[in-house]
């Protein structure tokens, strides 16, 4: 009988042990992956996010880059975040899709994320669920959450313009960079630094008044061909008043009996909270 009850102490005493062991990893896995509060006065918030592109030299190494910059010292908590939810296009990218880490400075953290080609180019990012918030990243004590946010902006192609030359009614450019990854250039006309809408209506073809450049061949196009691809997109969405050329990487646009200011502007926005920031 002794010898029954000592067998049975020893198994609740191993019950209890195993318990307790369980609870302190669920308690572990929640302080490291659960969500944590927020608060207005420690929490972080995102005050600005430069958005990049860039390949390795193949069609298997692209990819598209969101550096977060908070308003203090930041940690990353969970290198997946499940807690963010990132569109591109307004297709969702999986969790294990993208690489998240802390950024080169100690109030920044990093999104890469590999893709194919990238269309309307439109990154979205937020939390996945409101009411849990974002707890990948915290204060630097890892004490409190960042604040939520939202954050929008269109991923750059790569290409990019100068200027040559201006005067009344005539702007000369150049291409100075070409095709970060397989993406879409956006092209419009400004006069006074005022958009001239282009005429392109269809969906895939015009975003925000601005039409597009394709970089199908992005591996292969040099400067010479993006002028060629913007002087046919530019004739194509503009009437007769504007001539539109082209001579290697030079682009020239003049409008008959003007003396507007002419810029040739290539379309990009950042918006934080549904604001917009430069």
């Amino acid at each position: 009988m002794d010898r029954n009850k000592a067998g049975n102490r020893c198994t609740m005493i191993r019950r209890m042990f195993m318990a307790a062991a369980t609870a302190v990893v669920s308690a572990a896995m929640l302080a490291s992956c659960g969500s944590v509060k927020t608060d207005a006065e420690y929490s972080p918030q995102l005050e600005d996010v430069a958005v990049g592109s860039y390949s390795e030299g193949s069609e298997d190494s692209q990819y598209v880059t969101a550096d977060l910059i908070f308003d203090r010292e930041i940690a990353v908590t969970d290198e997946k975040c499940s807690d963010l939810r990132i569109t591109i296009s307004d297709e969702r990218v999986k969790d294990d899709e993208c690489e998240f880490t802390a950024g080169d400075d100690e109030n920044t953290a990093r999104i890469k994320i590999p893709v194919d080609a990238v269309t309307k180019g439109i990154l979205k990012i937020g939390p996945a669920e409101k009411e849990k918030g974002i707890s990948c990243i915290r204060s630097a004590d890892e004490k409190y959450a960042v604040q939520d946010f939202t954050l929008e902006a269109l991923i750059p192609s790569g290409v990019s313009l100068s200027t040559v030359s201006s005067e009344p009614g005539k702007v000369v450019k150049s291409v100075d960079s070409i095709w970060n990854i397989r993406s879409i250039a956006w092209v419009g006309i400004t006069e006074n630094g005022e958009e001239v809408p282009v005429s392109e209506t269809r969906a895939l073809e015009m975003l925000d008044g601005y039409a597009a450049v394709h970089g199908h061949e992005f591996l292969a196009e040099n400067d010479r061909d993006i002028a060629a691809g913007i002087v046919e997109t530019l004739q194509n969405n503009y009437g007769a008043e504007y001539s539109v050329s082209c001579s290697k990487n030079i682009i020239t646009v003049e409008k008959q009996g003007s003396d507007a200011e002419l810029d040739i502007d290539i379309y990009s926005y950042r918006k934080i909270n549904g604001r917009s920031i430069k």
